[in-house]
This record gives C-alpha cells, sequence and structure tokens, in this order.
C-alpha cells in the first residue's frame, strides 16, 4: 500500500497537468521535519540543484494540495522550493513562481506522501528510520481506525513504503517499543548503532539504566557477554 504508488498510478491515467504558483502562495508542511539546510553535505547538494534550477528550469515539479483558504502546501519537493527562494533573494524575479503539480489529498495521504519521497531517497540516521517507521504504524492505524480496509500484513506494507526490508522494519519497531529512554536519546545523538540498540532493548528497562549509569554511550556489541 503505497501513496507514491497510487499518486504513479493517477498520474498515469491523466494528463500531468502543470500549473505555476507563486512561492508566497506555498506554504511549507509543518510536518516536515527532514533537513533541507545547514548541514556541508546537503549544501552541497543545494548549490547544485539549484544551479540546475537556474540553467535548465525546475527538471521535477513541486507537488502541492490546496489548503482551503486559497493557497497550497508543499506535498513534496522541499528543497527545490528552497532553492528557488535563494534564487528570488539574488533578485533572480523569474523563479518567483515554481512549476507545481495540484493533487487533491487528505492530511493522512500527504503524511505519507512526505515519508514515502524522502525516507529511501535522503541519507538518514537510524532514529530518523526509527521515526519514520512509527509515524508509518500511526498512519496506518488512523487509516484503520477510519474503517479503512488495508489487505496484507502492516509490516510488508511500511517495509514496500519505505524501502526498507521487514525484517529491519521489525527491528525499528522492536527498538522504539523497548529501548529505554536514556538509550533512545543515545540512538537519536548519533552515540550508538542500531546493532547495540537492538540489543539493548532486549534488556529489562532496569538493566538498561543500570548498563547506561556503568558505561553510557561506550557499551559495545562485545560487552554483551559479559553485562
Amino acid at each position: 500500500f503505497s501513496m507514491m504508488g497510487a499518486m504513479g498510478d493517477y498520474m498515469a491515467k491523466k494528463n500531468r497537468e502543470i500549473v505555476k504558483i507563486r512561492l508566497d502562495k506555498i506554504k511549507e508542511d509543518e510536518k516536515n521535519d527532514f533537513e533541507v539546510t545547514g548541514g556541508v553535505e546537503i549544501e552541497k547538494k543545494n548549490a547544485l540543484l539549484k544551479d540546475s534550477i537556474e540553467q535548465f528550469g525546475l527538471l521535477d515539479p513541486l507537488v502541492v494540495r490546496p489548503s482551503g483558504d486559497g493557497d497550497y502546501i508543499l506535498v513534496s519537493g522541499h528543497r527545490r522550493k528552497l532553492m528557488h527562494d535563494r534564487l528570488v533573494k539574488e533578485g533572480k524575479n523569474q523563479f518567483e513562481q515554481a512549476e507545481c503539480i495540484v493533487i487533491n489529498v487528505n492530511d493522512v495521504d500527504a503524511e505519507q506522501i512526505l515519508l514515502e519521497a524522502n525516507i529511501p531517497n535522503r541519507v538518514i540516521s537510524d532514529w530518523e528510520k526509527m521515526q519514520a517507521v512509527k509515524r508509518m504504524n500511526d498512519i496506518f492505524q488512523r487509516r484503520e481506525d477510519s474503517g479503512e480496509k488495508i489487505e496484507g500484513r502492516r509490516r510488508e506494507h511500511i517495509a514496500d513504503a519505505l524501502g526498507m526490508s521487514v525484517s529491519a522494519v521489525g527491528r525499528l519497531e522492536k527498538i522504539e517499543k523497548s529501548l529505554g529512554e536514556e538509550y533512545k536519546q543515545e540512538l537519536k545523538e548519533g552515540n550508538i548503532g542500531i546493532s547495540v540498540a537492538d540489543k539493548l532493548a532486549s534488556k529489562p528497562i532496569e538493566e538498561q539504566k543500570a548498563i547506561h549509569e556503568a558505561m553510557g554511550p561506550k557499551v559495545k556489541l562485545v560487552d554483551f557477554c559479559q553485562v
């Protein structure tokens, strides 16, 4: 069950209508917490993207949805919009409008599209992967609560949508459910890896706390035969 797949089928069945929309009419999605600026590597990619847009135009249109007040909410293409913004700040006013595809989707569909468009196509941390799996589980739960019938196993749908293996999704679900808060913070900060987090999540919370007090983030896989 993939929203990106469904959207691709939808676009294939109808003429892909591209419209130009002013940047100031396109609102950022508040649920988008993916990094689009700041880091050295992402800024290198941003510079290349900005040069490409300036030379060749927007090869891949933004995807937006109506916000209900005459404006639009950005569904996919956050870095592309940011590069348009930067070009305008440089005085290149021809980029005040961006080519967009307008789709009519609800909040749940839009959030799923956001995750599917970003997770398989970015270099992201184990923490971000875990959060994406958690959000996808929340999305599927909301679908089921609303009476939507989804055939097949949820974990397989999530794995397919996020470009992960079923076993990877299962491991991330286990860590999110069973890892203590101290080590969740260490995982978030990149101080421990997913394999160590998985081993820790197999232990009772009190034992995890004792290990953290004794070793903090310095715990290694080899230590589990000793702790």
